[in-house]
This record gives C-alpha cells, sequence and structure tokens, in this order.
C-alpha cells in the first residue's frame, strides 16, 4: 500500500512540475511517508522511474481494456485513442508518462518500460487489424499499427506547441486511410 502511494506521488509531482527529478523529500511529503521509506520502497532513481512508467502502462492497458474490451475491432480502438479525452494530453499518466519517457536514453530501466509499453499498443493494434482485414498479413499490420501509435503519441505534442493540424478529425481519418489501404491491397 506505501509502495502504490509513493509511485502516486511521484507520478502526480512528475505531472505538476514536469520535472522528473522531483526530491524524494517532494514524493514523502506527497505519499505521508518517511524519506527512509520512498528509498525502501523504490530503491534507485532508475528504478523509480521504470516503476512509475510500468505503473502508468499498467493503467493505460487498463483503462484502454475497459474502453474497448479485451479483443477490439479496430474502429473501437481507433475511437478511443483519439478521443479528445485521450488526446489533449490533460490526463496527469498521459502527461507524466510523456516526461518520463523523455529519460528513456539516460535509464535503463526506463527504457525497458517504455518499450514494454508502446509493443503492447503496437501489438494490440496489429491484432485488432488483423481480427478487421482479414487478408491482411502480420506484417502489413504490424507496420500499420506501428504507424498508428505515432500518429496517436505525436499528433497532442504538435496540438500543444501550437501547429495547426487540421480539423480535430484529421489524425482519426489518417489512420482509417491506412487500414483501409491493407483492406484494398488484400
Amino acid at each position: 500500500e506505501r509502495s502504490a502511494a509513493v509511485l502516486a506521488a511521484y507520478i502526480e509531482l512528475v505531472a505538476e512540475t514536469s520535472d522528473p527529478g522531483v526530491t524524494i523529500s517532494q514524493i514523502a511529503d506527497r505519499a505521508e511517508v518517511s524519506r527512509t521509506a520512498v528509498a525502501h520502497f523504490v530503491g534507485s532513481r532508475d528504478e523509480l522511474v521504470g516503476a512509475a512508467i510500468a505503473e502508468l502502462a499498467q493503467r493505460y492497458e487498463t483503462r484502454l481494456r475497459s474502453t474497448v474490451g479485451p479483443e477490439p475491432q479496430i474502429d473501437a480502438l481507433l475511437d478511443a485513442l483519439f478521443d479528445d479525452d485521450w488526446s489533449d494530453g490533460r490526463r496527469v499518466d498521459d502527461r507524466a508518462f510523456d516526461i518520463l519517457g523523455q529519460l528513456a536514453d539516460a535509464h535503463p530501466t526506463a527504457a525497458r518500460a517504455v518499450r514494454t509499453a508502446y509493443q503492447s499498443l503496437v501489438d494490440e493494434l496489429a491484432a485488432s487489424i488483423m481480427r478487421t482485414v482479414i487478408d491482411a498479413s502480420a506484417e502489413e499490420s504490424r507496420g500499420a499499427a506501428a504507424v498508428i501509435a505515432s500518429v496517436a503519441e505525436f499528433h497532442p505534442f504538435l496540438r500543444q506547441i501550437g501547429l495547426n493540424t487540421g480539423p480535430p478529425s484529421a489524425p482519426r481519418q489518417a489512420t482509417d486511410a491506412i487500414v483501409r489501404s491493407l483492406s484494398r491491397r488484400s
């Protein structure tokens, strides 16, 4: 329970401050535990970052499953990924994941956690494409899934920095076109 409180405190602080280097004292104060308890429950900074990313990935997976079910068709999955509630970047979890994900180069544990999170998303998208586009090959489905995951991840950033990316429906329409292109090649 205290370990979960420490992770939750760290995630909230990172999202609030945009600083993955928040102090152990800040985390302890937010989690209402001692500084020693923070070190005991999370270990090194690298382990803390990795554990936070893994927790965020698990929350994302749980949220996705509760929205689209266990084996969604591609339309349901795309609707969820490109819904404004998911793509505005305002959710604490999304913000923290983006900030912590930037540490992947310097933190091996974080790199593994980020890679695992994205691999799970790409795998789910590819499986969903294959359920929907019966004749799509595994390779085509994985390629399309990787592009869709990239669009889902990067589009909110482009909007956040003020880039005119067209109407809000543009990324969803673009990903529909990707899936339709697989249907026509089949």
